[in-house]
């Protein structure tokens, strides 16, 4: 027992690690390849000490931010996707680190209902890419019986971050199946807002 859960924990981790990496790199490849940010004259520099800029906006995500991620919508059975049920996720995050071109989040807190059936948020990882938009959250969950699975949700931001992103201002937000699903028991197809609460 202690043997899958450890291969489980492993698993989870490089799966985990793998998304990230892809995500940041195309993250930089973006950034890479994007005009320059304007010249700060007061600075001398192409970065704003007070404000900091990218691609001529002001950074909307610093490390400590918190947000809430709720999404609504179908998931489908894998090994039969004419089988559907309704599915909510909803869980809050902090910006675990920052940069110009991406946000690691650390997630909290949260749950995940299919049907009747409620999923506890134990912690999980996500990534956003400012430049692209794309979104990816790894997550472990806790089933009723006590079994832990994996979750991933992987989408898009509807429209770009506003800056500054004040507390309370949203961005909608659409996790795509069968990339989003819970383990090897339903793909997800999920609407909702990353809202900032903190």
């Amino acid at each position: 027992m202690k043997q899958k859960i450890s291969l489980r924990k492993k698993t989870f981790i490089a799966l985990a690690a793998f998304s990230l990496m892809m995500l940041l790199s195309l993250s930089m490849t973006s950034y890479a390849t994007a005009k320059p940010p304007e010249q700060d004259e007061s600075h001398g520099r192409g970065l704003s000490m007070s404000m900091g800029k990218a691609k001529g906006h002001n950074v909307p995500i610093a490390k400590g931010l918190t947000f809430n991620i709720t999404a609504m919508g179908t998931a489908y059975n894998i090994t039969n996707t004419s089988i559907t049920n309704t599915a909510r996720v909803t869980f809050n995050a902090t910006v675990h680190k920052a940069s110009m071109g991406a946000a690691i989040l650390k997630v909290t807190e949260g749950e995940l209902k299919i049907g009747n059936t409620v999923y506890s948020i134990e912690k999980g990882w996500g990534l956003i890419s400012l430049h692209s938009g794309k979104i990816v959250v790894h997550l472990r969950v806790t089933d009723p019986d006590g079994a832990k699975l994996h979750v991933m949700l992987k989408g898009n931001l509807t429209e770009e971050l506003p800056s500054p992103f004040e507390v309370g201002s949203s961005v909608d937000v659409v996790f795509k199946k069968p990339q989003s699903k819970l383990g090897t028991q339903f793909f997800l197809d999920l609407t909702g807002t990353l809202k900032r609460v903190g």
